[in-house]
């Protein structure tokens, strides 16, 4: 039975898991057949013992740039970096445009390295 819900998604690129554009191509089609927006999609955080799980920021941008090539508007999450101490999340640039994605400042000024 319907509950009336909006559902959405959001998910984090892992190497090994979902670093690639056929296995994210996949889940955001597939969520939004279900109903499920995907929302977000985060840059893995330099944590200890996940940074195995870190996929090269170039390859992650050039993957979103290719799915907001060619997925629907509703199916293409944003691409994003959630900023230390809870600043926020800062959208990435995608390859559209030519910009130094190596560094971002947060909401507060404060440059960050990725």
């Amino acid at each position: 039975m319907a509950a009336g819900a909006i559902l959405y998604s959001q998910s984090v690129f892992l190497k090994g898991v979902n670093g690639d554009y056929d296995t994210l191509y996949a889940l955001f089609t597939g969520l939004l057949e279900i109903g499920v927006r995907p929302y977000y999609i985060y840059r893995c955080d330099a944590v200890p013992g996940a940074t195995h799980f870190q996929v090269d920021p170039a390859k992650e941008r050039h993957i979103m740039t290719e799915l907001k090539k060619n997925l629907s508007g509703l199916a293409c999450p944003t691409y994003v970096i959630d900023a230390p101490d809870g600043s926020g999340k800062i959208p990435v640039p995608l390859e559209f445009w030519d910009s130094d994605a190596s560094e971002y400042l947060d909401f507060e000024g404060i440059r960050h390295d990725v």
